[in-house]
């Protein structure tokens, strides 16, 4: 499935019948409905679900030994100069330790410097790389939003970049603790690289993050698979 940003994957917390879970088996009639992998309440996009007892483990399995090549896009503001040229190109892998606690919004997150230091092995890796820089376009909302105060948008013409994002793990917030690392937060998160407080969800503009690609061989057909989200960004040019 494609899903729409700000819906989330599994029922949690207030939401029940509004998850992609939930409304799928009432669409389908079909209770057995498994999702195999999972996205952030905020990220839309590519959202694979198994629809029997047999395809659930093989799927989640292709997941989990890390057989899918999944592919992200995001839109934080253009990064410096000075780190321009390394993104372009092949791109940058990212690597660092990401723990998360449960009582804290945020992942702890250290560099492989910083792992190195403490005796602590690297578990979350992403390759990154600029696909274009460009300005944001007139329609984008200023500074402000009425639904969120809290949370700034880019200024008409102010420069911009589209990232690819192609994470070899799949750790809790792992793409935009990276996209912060990098000192490139992305647009639209209320979590990085400061929590924000509570507002309502904006959904004329959500966090710049589409999960855009899955593909993968079917683990039981043997047959090549691609999907892609028909979805685009909101500060997309």
């Amino acid at each position: 499935v494609d899903k729409p940003h700000y819906l989330p994957v599994t029922p949690r917390g207030t939401y029940v019948a509004q998850t992609a879970l939930t409304k799928l088996r009432v669409r389908e009639n079909n209770p057995l409905l498994t999702p195999v992998h999972r996205l952030d309440r905020p990220t839309a996009g590519i959202l694979l679900f198994a629809k029997t007892r047999d395809a659930r483990g093989p799927f989640q399995t292709m997941f989990q030994n890390r057989q899918v090549t999944k592919t992200y896009l995001a839109i934080p503001p253009a990064p410096t100069e000075d780190l321009r040229e390394s993104m372009m190109g092949e791109g940058v892998q990212v690597r660092s330790r990401i723990d998360k606690n449960r009582n804290i919004l945020q992942v702890r997150q250290c560099s492989v410097r910083e792992c190195e230091r403490a005796g602590l092995s690297v578990n979350a890796e992403t390759l990154v790389r600029i696909r274009k820089i460009y300005q944001a376009p007139q329609s984008v909302p200023l500074k402000s939003g009425t639904q969120n105060p809290y949370l700034t948008y880019p200024a008409p013409g102010e420069e911009l970049a589209l990232y690819e994002l192609t994470p070899h793990t799949g750790k809790m917030h792992q793409l935009r603790a990276h996209l912060n690392m990098l000192s490139s937060p992305n647009l639209g998160d209320v979590l990085y690289p400061k929590v924000l407080p509570d507002a309502p969800d904006r959904p004329e503009y959500p966090l710049q993050l589409l999960a855009y690609s899955l593909h993968f061989k079917h683990p039981l057909t043997g047959e090549p698979v691609d999907l892609y989200s028909g979805r685009s960004l909101a500060a997309a040019s």
